[in-house]
């Protein structure tokens, strides 16, 4: 008798527990809204619910607490209707009245929990008062299995609750820069801010960009203590504190983010603010804050110096000789700090010309002549420079002075010019553009005796030595006429350094093929 009775009271538990672990419930969601906002509420069926084929009943909404709190409505908006998610096939039949919903839905292909059989947006009364719950429950509810039994299911109700809204505190800027730049977002409190006297929150952004604590600045609205943490990549942390609680809108902070040098164009990086806290005149209040972004955009043109001229020299040289080029600016270049260009030789006249050899030991001008300049002459034709010093210059004077040797095998009054192509200069502390002039190097090398120019007009010896360059050395030397350098040069026939009437005489010799001229030139005697 007695293992009868526990045989009977262990089976009784095992059906207890078994009908426990199959219940099937249908259930409301339970949730919290701001006054004015549309927010969802569910009916779910749980993983009990494994053939769900038909489904009924009535939603009631009209219960709240304070009895006097305006009702909830149903969106009518047409992109918050009511759908199934769960029964995506079914036919769904709604009929809503002022305080209620009723429901039907029925399909072929059964469907199992577990899942949202309903979702109805109800919009909260702008004028609903915080605290106020609003209850939710099904009744009248009938629901059928794919072999048309009906199925029991439990019921559960749900609830909106009416939350205070958080205060919108702070908002990040959106801001463009280009890569390998800077770009600075502007944190700011709202006019929702009211009598603070400190911040706290965290900056989420792309590690790939890069900030510092010191990239970190006060902005106008809190004048206090500014403490910042940029140990964990991808965060910064800040915490500001001051004496005086004051209300928004205003500037609290501001942060530099240093672009990639990889960076593609249109890439939008996000920038996030989380945990923030306000310290008000009620204590700690936690509240809302809506981020911004960081664009990444080309680089502006920069603009240009009105008035402002970088210039080449035009210089002369001879064959073999190294000759300094010179890049000054005028006197509308003020404030100037450094520059950067490319300085382009190959164009040259006639066109078979040895190139020029730049020779690589550039030198500072006189307006920054700390500024030690960087040079790439690593592409045939053109020399890359760069230079920066700390201390600024007003112009007019020279920039930089960069040697070059002619060839030997130049031709002679070959002409090579130079072009500055990518400048740009640090004037101020920001990058100007400026107006450019390019100038010549020329080739010459005149024969010793060969004076006479072929044309008054035009500096250079017809490559012969004859009568006409005596009757214009002895012109030079009793200062009937004033000759250039070149002329001097090819003068001093018997090369000692001098002109004098010994050198006419060598002039003769040589033009009827008694003598030669000296090979090498001395360098220009000075005028008579």
């Amino acid at each position: 008798m007695q293992l009868k009775t526990a045989i009977l009271a262990a089976l009784s538990i095992f059906a207890l527990s078994s009908g426990a672990g199959h219940a099937q419930t249908l259930s409301l969601s339970t949730t919290e809204a701001y006054p004015g906002d549309t927010t969802r509420v569910k009916v779910s069926v749980d993983a009990a619910v494994t053939s769900l084929t038909g489904i009924q009943y009535v939603l009631d909404f009209g219960a709240k607490l304070p009895a006097t709190a305006p009702n909830l409505t149903i969106s009518t908006d047409e992109e918050e209707e009511i759908y199934a998610p769960l029964l995506a096939g079914f036919s769904l039949v709604t009929n809503p009245s002022a305080t209620s919903l009723a429901t039907a839905a029925a399909g072929v292909n059964p469907k199992k929990g577990p899942g949202a059989v309903l979702s109805v947006p109800f919009v909260v009364p702008a004028n609903a008062p915080v605290g106020t719950k609003y209850t939710f429950r099904l009744r009248n509810v009938v629901a059928t299995d794919s072999t048309g039994k009906s199925i029991t299911l439990a019921v559960r109700e749900g609830s909106l609750t009416v939350a205070n809204r958080p205060v919108l505190g702070l908002t990040a800027s959106s801001v463009s820069g280009y890569p390998g730049g800077e770009a600075a977002v502007t944190l700011s409190a709202t006019d929702q801010v009211r009598n603070t006297a400190g911040v706290q929150f965290d900056l989420n952004y792309d590690p790939s960009l890069v900030v510092t604590a010191d990239d970190v600045t006060l902005g106008g609205f809190l004048s206090g203590t500014l403490a910042v943490n940029v140990v964990t990549p991808g965060v910064v942390r800040v915490a500001i504190a001051a004496a005086v609680g004051k209300n928004g809108p205003g500037t609290v902070a501001k942060v530099t983010f240093h672009l990639p040098s990889t960076a593609p164009l249109g890439k939008e990086y996000p920038v996030g603010i989380s945990n923030l806290v306000l310290a008000t005149g009620q204590g700690s209040v936690q509240a809302n804050a809506t981020g911004g972004k960081v664009t990444v955009a080309a680089k502006p043109a920069p603009v240009p110096i009105e008035g402002g001229l970088v210039s080449v020299n035009s210089v002369k040289a001879r064959k073999g000789e190294v000759s300094a080029v010179v890049i000054s600016v005028n006197e509308k270049i003020t404030g100037l700090s450094g520059a950067s260009f490319r300085l382009v030789y190959t164009m040259k006249t006639p066109s078979t010309t040895q190139d020029l050899e730049f020779v690589n030991a550039a030198k500072a001008g006189t307006l920054l002549p700390g500024a030690g300049p960087q040079v790439n002459a690593t592409v045939a034709g053109e020399v890359r420079v760069a230079l920066a010093s700390a201390a600024t210059a007003n112009g007019p004077g020279t920039l930089v002075e960069l040697p070059f040797k002619v060839p030997e095998t130049a031709e002679n009054g070959a002409v090579y010019s130079f072009e500055l192509k990518d400048l740009l200069l640090s004037v101020n502390g920001q990058d100007h553009a400026s107006a450019a002039e390019g100038g010549t190097l020329t080739v010459f090398h005149r024969l010793k005796g060969d004076v006479a120019n072929v044309e008054p007009t035009a500096d250079a010896g017809d490559d012969r030595v004859d009568t006409r360059d005596a009757i214009a050395l002895l012109q030079m030397i009793i200062k009937i006429v004033q000759g250039t350098e070149e002329q001097y040069a090819a003068a001093d026939a018997n090369c000692d350094g001098e002109v004098t009437v010994t050198d006419v005489v060598k002039v003769l010799k040589i033009a009827v093929g008694l003598e030669t001229a000296c090979e090498e030139p001395t360098g220009s005697p000075a005028p008579l």
